[in-house]
């Protein structure tokens, strides 16, 4: 907890200088970026964790990123594609393709200079953050096939700097994303020198880089990372009931950033601490909304456990569903985005956008093979959802607040039970109960997998003990489950959707015999060699 706490203490520290905070309520932020940003991956997070962690808020993260764009080309979109938005806030990442450029050093710094001076002549109370550039991973030894080595030599030694001194002189807010994954793709290479956080080309993130990015900012903003503090005095009870509507919902962990999640310090964005003191010693169950969602100790419970890493909550499914919807809603915005890139295009070839003949001919002159890539191949889209972007918009916000509908915390009911009653559940098939090591290689493997697919899946702690320490009138009766080979096993897992929760070792006391043995179909009864669940 120490350690925990100095850790986000220090990351304020080294940001105080430059205001680091989250966005207030009502803010309205434009991200104003290259293709990194115009595809969407971080900001799906950012959205994802405004919209849990700020429920009603009213915040709006627009994405203003355009494929290819730099600190020159951006300028011509300013006002009409940003400030247009009349943002209370602007992000700026630029650099990944200025840095293509020889003379980067000369210009870089003088074209943002003039992006600032735009931005305030159309927003002039615009607050600035100045989110340093994602990395060109140059090291990974990964197959790729753009090796523009000089890139990363680039953003480094001169994008990054130049937005230092710019968020300086701006008053600005730096998100150092960039030093966040040259640090940690350092660390992940040690381990595997494959490794990366951006995609084969060496400079896009995919959905786990994304991740990793809107944790960077989140982490650089100094989030306040604890969601809700719950305490509760049971008075030397040993069950406890309430009823509690949070403060906010936890920040649900992508399946597709799972690997990353596992090893990313979270709990500096979010956690939610839960206290109860003055318990009866022993274990006890957290039931919620009448589900059982996970066991702890009485004395863990003392010292407070976080919740918000736990899947099994009714929140926290509530969670995902706001992923679903922020998924979609991005899915949409970035298809907008693909509709102002080719405006863009056209702006800069000065093909007349108002005349919808002039695009046509412009597009049917082009060779055919060019018509299939690029932004050239949502031209079509453009000349029939381009005169009705103000719809296009409108759905947009429509979605945005469909979100807030879902992530809005509700009342749910909780109580704490000893572990010891929490056979009971068993009759309702929530309840995972033990598996029984029979001294056969094969099935005790297949045990072991079984046991570690389930904690990795369901968070379930399943108790593995050995034949001869459990009673045998239990063995005898409780629920079978045959296993096969190993390979065999892991279809089993998708069979078995009662696997909720942990029990102890007490789970070869008695009444478990009963329980089980009511519950089970008489079809299932196989010889001793079988494990047991």
């Amino acid at each position: 907890m120490i350690v925990r706490f100095l850790s986000v203490l220090l990351c304020c520290a080294l940001s105080a200088s430059v205001g680091a905070a989250p966005f207030a309520p009502g803010a309205r932020v434009a991200f104003v970026g290259d293709s990194i940003t115009h595809h969407g991956q971080y900001l799906r997070y950012l959205n994802l964790f405004y919209a849990t962690r700020f429920p009603g808020s009213g915040i709006r993260l627009f994405n203003c990123g355009i494929n290819g764009d730099a600190t020159g080309a951006v300028q011509m979109r300013l006002g009409e594609d940003v400030c247009a938005l009349k943002p209370t806030d602007v992000s700026f990442m630029l650099g990944m393709n200025d840095a293509n450029s020889e003379r980067m050093a000369e210009s870089y710094e003088p074209n943002f200079r003039k992006v600032v001076e735009i931005v305030r002549t159309g927003c002039p109370d615009v607050r600035f953050h100045w989110m340093l550039p994602t990395i060109y991973d140059a090291t990974s030894t990964a197959g790729t096939t753009n090796n523009a080595v000089w890139r990363a030599e680039r953003v480094n030694d001169i994008a990054v700097p130049a937005m230092r001194r710019l968020a300086k002189e701006t008053d600005g807010r730096i998100l150092d994303v960039n030093g966040d994954m040259r640090a940690w793709t350092a660390r992940l290479q040690a381990e595997d020198p494959k490794a990366s956080l951006v995609s084969g080309d060496r400079c896009h993130p995919d959905r786990r880089g994304g991740f990793f990015i809107a944790w960077s900012y989140l982490r650089n903003q100094c989030v306040e990372p604890c969601l809700d503090r719950i305490v509760r005095d049971a008075e030397g009870k040993d069950s406890l009931a309430f009823t509690l509507t949070e403060k906010a919902l936890p920040y649900p962990i992508d399946p597709a950033a799972g690997d990353l999640a596992a090893k990313l310090p979270l709990d500096q964005i979010c956690r939610e601490e839960f206290k109860v003191v003055n318990l009866v010693p022993g274990r006890y169950t957290l039931i919620l909304d009448g589900q059982p969602v996970g066991t702890y100790s009485s004395e863990a419970l003392a010292r407070g456990v976080d919740l918000a890493r736990n899947s099994a909550t009714p929140q926290y499914r509530q969670a995902l569903e706001v992923l679903k919807l922020v998924d979609a809603r991005n899915e949409a915005e970035v298809h907008y985005r693909n509709l102002v890139w080719v405006w863009r295009m056209l702006k800069i070839r000065k093909v007349d956008f108002a005349d919808a003949k002039a695009v046509r001919d412009y597009y049917e002159s082009q060779p055919e093979k060019a018509r299939k890539t690029g932004w050239l191949k949502f031209v079509p889209e453009w000349l029939e959802q381009w005169p009705r972007r103000a719809d296009i918009l409108a759905d947009l916000e429509r979605r945005m607040r469909e979100i807030e509908r879902v992530a809005r915390p509700i009342a749910r009911r909780w109580e704490w039970r000893r572990a010891s009653d929490d056979f009971a559940l068993a009759r309702n098939g929530q309840l995972a109960c033990v598996l029984v090591a029979t001294g056969n290689k094969t099935v005790d493997a297949d045990i072991a997998f079984f046991t570690n697919a389930v904690a990795r899946i369901s968070g379930a702690e399943l108790v593995v003990v050995q034949s001869g320490s459990c009673r045998k009138d239990v063995a005898d009766s409780a629920l079978p489950l045959q296993l096969g080979t190993t390979t065999n096993s892991a279809p089993l897992i998708r069979t078995m959707p009662f696997v909720k929760n942990a029990m102890s070792a007490s789970t070869c006391r008695s009444p478990v015999s009963s329980i089980v043995q009511a519950e089970r179909p008489s079809s299932t009864r196989t010889n001793s060699s079988a494990g047991y669940l």
